[in-house]
């Protein structure tokens, strides 16, 4: 998203399949520290979810800590912690 022609908010992922239909995997969003809370995250949510919802895509998955400021923007947006799953890493 642009404010006087410089980024100030964007949305990075990527459509998944998967047995019970496509997901969009939202990896990466931001907002610029200096325009958080002044609705470009909510409008950056509505615009995402329009385009996915046009390619008949309903869910979208995304990992985010629970102790931090993204956790409760989602859970307002209607995002739902998923139960049985947890995030797990393997460094080789």
């Amino acid at each position: 998203m642009l404010h006087n022609g410089i980024a100030v908010g964007c949305c990075v992922g990527n459509i998944e399949p998967y047995f019970t239909g496509n997901y969009f995997y939202l990896k990466e969003m931001f907002v610029a520290p200096n325009m958080q809370r002044s609705g470009i995250g909510s409008m950056l949510m509505e615009t995402l979810q329009t385009a996915l919802s046009e390619q008949g895509i309903k869910t979208i998955i995304l990992f985010t800590g629970k102790d931090l400021f993204p956790f409760d923007f989602y859970l307002k947006k209607g995002f739902n912690e998923m139960d049985g799953m947890r995030m797990m890493h393997l460094e080789a």
